[in-house]
Order: structure tokens, then C-alpha cells, then sequence
């Protein structure tokens, strides 16, 4: 279905009795004069008041609903959220028979504002950067007593992504790679290129620990 206050590409002289054919997402196909009207718009493509911010999280949970299964996603179209993705981690504290223990709170915060197309093979591919730092989030969980996030991330980032900048940030390009998405690509709607990541390809052994990592094996 075409979500609402789509803008799509209609070819000339397309036309035919109450249809008219037009092409959506690289796809050409009829649909009712009735359910269209013509717009002054350069760029096609879906709009901010295409979905809504619930439904936009719907769309980004199930692209990594294989491995992030249920994290929650906050997502806003407020302009000082735009170009704004990251997961983020806390500590919730709970005391069972005097011992305090930590466990992981866990979101993917998404600004959405200049992506408004959560189909978007970009968004795709960030939704699944974020995803991967899930994965280390999950794998390599928080100190049981202080709640701090020193399970060995670091130092398993450090031992196969370290000489890189923010070695952390590779390692989930990398775990992103696993879970198939592309890191570059051509744009459907324009002639533009798009590319996400920190930019470096993941070696043979960087690889390997990424897969098993985001299989649920804690690589040391």
C-alpha cells in the first residue's frame, strides 16, 4: 500500500481514462485519478506526514526484527532530532534479598526528519548500524553491581577494530554487514549516491568475530 501524502512519479501522457500511471519506489504501475492530485514537487519520494512516528518505529522494528527482536525505538520528525540515530544504554537497578543488581535498559533513537522514507535502503542500513550496537549491548552486558558498560566491549573492540577511530563504531558496521545490508548504494529517486558507516571494510577475522558476535557468542 502507498502511504499517505506520497509524492510519486507520474509519466507523460500517462493518462488513461480515470487512471493514470505512475511509478513508486522504482515500480510503474495505474492507479485512480481519485486517489491522487497533482503537486508542484521536484523530488519524489514519501513526506514527513507520510507516517507517523509510531509507524515509522513499525517499520524499523521489523527490518532488524531477527536480531533485534524488542528493542524499543524512539523515534521523532522534531527538527533538533534531525540526522540524530544512535542506541542508547542505561542501567535499571533492582535488589532481590539485599543484592543490587544492574541490568540493560536499551532504545534506538531515530530522527527522522531529513528521512522521511523508513524504506529507504539508507535508513535500512543506519537502522541496522544501530541494531549491531544492540548486539554488543546484549552480548556484552553491563557490570552486574555498578551498572557500567565495561562487559569486554571494550576491550574486544580494541583487540580486532583498534588503530581504527572509534573502533566501537566499526564492529557494529560490521555486525551490520552480517545481518546483509549494504553500507553504500544509488538513491531511487535521484541521481545522487548515498553511503552510512565509518567508512572501512570489515577484514576476514573482523568479519568472523562479528558473525559469531551477533550469533550470541561472546568473543574475547
Amino acid at each position: 500500500m502507498i502511504p499517505r501524502q506520497y509524492v510519486l512519479g507520474a509519466r507523460d501522457a500517462a493518462v488513461e481514462g480515470s487512471r493514470v500511471r505512475v511509478d513508486y519506489r522504482g515500480v510503474s504501475g495505474w492507479v485512480d485519478l481519485g486517489d491522487v492530485k497533482q503537486v508542484d514537487k521536484t523530488t519524489v519520494g514519501a513526506t514527513l506526514d507520510s507516517y507517523t512516528d509510531q509507524e515509522y518505529a513499525a517499520v524499523l522494528q521489523s527490518q532488524v526484527a531477527a536480531f533485534c527482536p524488542d528493542v524499543r525505538y524512539d523515534v521523532s520528525a522534531s527538527p533538533d532530532r534531525a540526522g540524530k540515530y544512535n542506541a542508547s544504554h542505561s542501567a535499571v537497578f533492582s535488589t532481590v534479598d539485599g543484592v543490587k543488581t544492574a541490568t540493560s535498559s536499551i532504545a534506538i533513537n531515530f530522527g527522522r526528519k531529513d528521512l522521511p522514507d523508513p524504506e529507504f535502503s539508507l535508513v535500512r542500513s543506519i537502522n541496522s548500524h544501530e541494531c549491531g550496537h544492540v548486539v554488543q549491548f546484549r552480548v556484552y552486558p553491563p557490570d552486574p553491581q555498578t551498572g557500567a558498560l565495561n562487559g569486554g566491549l571494550g576491550e574486544v573492540s580494541e583487540k580486532y577494530w583498534g588503530g581504527t577511530d572509534k573502533p566501537g563504531e566499526h564492529f557494529a558496521d560490521c555486525i551490520a554487514d552480517q545481518m546483509g545490508v549494504s553500507r553504500s548504494g544509488e538513491s531511487w529517486n535521484t541521481s545522487g549516491r548515498w553511503i552510512s558507516g565509518y567508512g572501512r571494510e570489515c577484514s576476514p577475522t573482523q568479519a568472523d568475530v562479528a558473525r559469531r558476535v551477533l550469533a550470541g557468542e561472546r568473543v574475547s
